[in-house]
């Protein structure tokens, strides 16, 4: 038995270790070929301190609420990673390219949606959340719309169907005031 205790111990130091590499090389994967790299909670961590375009989509948002943008956690990074992946991003230059080229229209969509509404502060990683609201808005499907809600358990369950409706006629609003763009 102390064996086994022993080799597992040895795997899992190996693991730790296999980790901490990765984690140290990651901003210079993603420097030298974005498109290579797999979005995972490290690559995310890591991007928000090279993309110029995901940390700027945050800070808009937070300016629109008047809030404080403050560093996020482990959870909600993790809550931010899982909403991209949904919505089909999966490398480091996909989120690049979504933050930039998404970037007016997801802080208009967080302005209306933010509408009447008061924070002090908001975490790193809001600008991800506008930025799946409209890549799922831009489907125009309200069933969608309502999975991932669902999905996420955003909202209360009877308040989805509306939040879904409320959500697409302003992306098709903001959508048709700034010309079409975004969210191709």
């Amino acid at each position: 038995m102390a064996g086994l205790l022993e080799i597992a111990d040895d795997e899992f130091s190996a693991l730790r270790e296999a980790l901490k590499k990765y984690e140290s090389e990651v901003p210079a994967k993603i420097a030298a070929d974005p498109a290579g790299v797999d979005l995972d909670l490290l690559s995310l961590r890591a991007s928000y301190s090279s993309s110029s375009a995901l940390a700027a989509l945050d800070k808009s948002i937070a300016s629109i609420a008047n809030a404080e943008l403050r560093d996020g956690t482990s959870d909600t990074l993790e809550r931010a990673l899982n909403r991209l992946l949904y919505v089909g991003i999966r490398t480091v230059s996909e989120l690049d390219s979504a933050a930039l080229d998404n970037h007016e229209l997801a802080s208009q969509f967080a302005k209306v949606w933010l509408e009447g509404k008061s924070y002090q502060h908001l975490s790193v990683g809001i600008g991800t959340f506008y930025l799946a609201y409209v890549l799922m808005a831009a489907r125009q499907d309200k069933g969608q719309f309502v999975q991932y809600l669902d999905a996420f358990n955003i909202g209360g369950a009877e308040a989805r169907n509306k939040m879904a409706d409320r959500a697409l006629a302003a992306f098709s609003e903001i959508q048709q005031s700034l010309g079409g763009e975004g969210a191709a």
